[in-house]
């Protein structure tokens, strides 16, 4: 007998995050949308890779299964353009986020988690 998931195939989760500015945390998040995906596959696949971390991370993350896309911003936005307005959400602005340090190691952290069973309290 086949059994199917009754659940979304898509999955969207919130990826927070901080900076230092000057002497001071800022707090930044965005939304973010992907395939429900088998992340402990990928970890696996990890082991027997020669590649470098950042190489397979770049590579999970642009995988055209997992159709991860940057849907909006949450709060105020971590990039303007040359006149200070607000970089709109998306595959430029995504691009961009991950030139941070630590941050494509976070965005793939955020995707295992989002794609993640977790307890419940109280059970």
């Amino acid at each position: 007998m086949a059994y199917k998931l009754v659940i979304s195939p898509l999955v969207e989760f919130t990826v927070r995050f901080s900076v230092k500015d000057g002497a001071k945390d800022r707090t930044f998040a965005f939304k973010m949308r992907c395939q429900r995906t088998d992340v402990e596959a990928f970890r696996r696949s990890m082991q027997e890779s020669s590649e470098t971390l950042g190489d397979l991370l770049r590579g999970f993350l642009a995988s055209p299964a997992l159709g991860l896309q940057m849907v909006e911003w949450v709060g105020e936005p971590i990039l303007v353009d040359e006149v200070g307005n607000p970089a709109p959400a998306g595959a430029e602005a995504f691009a961009h986020l991950l030139t941070l340090d630590g941050m494509l190691q976070h965005v793939f952290a955020a995707v295992a988690d989002a794609n993640s069973a977790k307890g419940k309290l109280g059970n």
